[in-house]
């Protein structure tokens, strides 16, 4: 499946490509694997490709090293080898982490337009709450590796039903005003760290006895839903504005 149905755009673009081979060397090597072409077909492919992330005088690009070109330039190098395979999903993983904001903003922009084009899906992960907020259709907000919150991103960002979800936002709207934030007290269980029913319940200032000793039970709101003893009401939650018209 990877690479034919699921392409996937790394973190670390300069830690994924190979530093001893040329770019034309790693995408015509994706496109042999995944289109099966050979020779000249898989050299017109894989410069067709860097063309579609908009790599500036591709012609020159394809016998650079990843060490001779900028971050942003490998970023999309990694993205032209995600597509390569023309796949129906894309997984991206904190695909603007160390670039400059222009340069982020760049990025973004080109993946939504080029996952539009060839009608896939995409599924971001990412901290950056802003970014969710402005290309993301649905969310889903995890912690300690469990989706706590999840539904489409006007609806958890209005009104988020997991207390989790709602401190989260509320750092993240308070950082944009210019407040000092309120810190969730406590830390985030380590993997394999004995936890309670509910992982997040040493952490909440709404968690009773039965947060601890049962499973948190799935509630829902509409095309929303959460995993939550005590899950916030429509109202108790409202956030800036700005999220509420993501």
């Amino acid at each position: 499946l990877l690479g034919r149905r699921i392409g996937f755009v790394p973190q670390n673009p300069r830690a994924s490509l190979n530093p001893v081979f040329t770019i034309a060397d790693q995408l015509t090597d994706a496109v042999r694997r995944l289109r099966g072409l050979r020779g000249k077909e898989a050299k017109a492919a894989a410069l067709d490709l860097l063309r579609q992330v908009q790599i500036p005088d591709p012609e020159r690009r394809m016998s650079a090293y990843p060490h001779e070109l900028s971050g942003g330039m490998c970023q999309r190098v990694c993205i032209a080898i995600a597509l390569a395979g023309g796949p129906d999903l894309i997984i991206a993983d904190e695909p603007t982490t160390g670039l400059d904001v222009t340069i982020q903003a760049e990025i973004l922009a080109l993946l939504q337009d080029l996952i539009h084009e060839g009608g896939a899906g995409c599924v971001l992960i990412t901290h950056d709450i802003g970014v969710v907020a402005e290309i993301c259709d649905r969310v889903s907000v995890m912690y300690a590796g469990r989706i706590v919150d999840s539904g489409p991103t006007s609806a958890v960002f209005d009104e988020p039903l997991h207390p989790y979800a709602w401190l989260l936002l509320k750092i993240a709207t308070d950082l944009d005003k210019g407040l000092e934030p309120a810190v969730i007290a406590g830390n985030v269980p380590t993997p394999g760290e004995a936890a309670v029913k509910c992982v997040f319940a040493p952490r909440c200032p709404r968690a009773t006895t039965e947060c601890i000793e049962h499973e948190p039970p799935r509630v829902k709101r509409e095309s929303q839903f959460a995993f939550c003893h005590h899950p916030l009401a429509i109202g108790q939650s409202t956030l800036d504005a700005r999220f509420r018209s993501a």
